[in-house]
């Protein structure tokens, strides 16, 4: 499994405008959501900020990997933001 695989262009967005890590979480899960055609956006952004809650997935300083495991989710998705400007997570 290569990681290249499950990133592609239309799965990058730079320059996202959000003035907290929930802000941030949630716009870039509307556009795994809208991107991917998944209706499911409650379900996965509830699991992703309760996973958030237990246990902040900060690498570094000024990087976050905001992560869930979802059920029925049948392949992993990999999705790349910037954000401007930069917020703490």
């Amino acid at each position: 499994m290569n990681l290249s695989s499950f990133l592609t262009r239309n799965m990058v967005a730079a320059k996202l405008s959000s003035v907290s890590p929930r802000e941030a979480i949630e716009q870039i899960v509307g556009s795994i959501c809208s991107r991917k055609g998944l209706r499911n956006k409650k379900e996965i952004l509830s699991s992703i900020l309760s996973r958030e809650e237990q246990l902040g997935t900060v690498i570094g300083e000024w990087v976050a990997a905001p992560h869930a495991r979802i059920e029925n989710l049948l392949e992993p998705i990999l999705f790349v933001a910037t954000l401007k400007p930069s917020i703490g997570f």
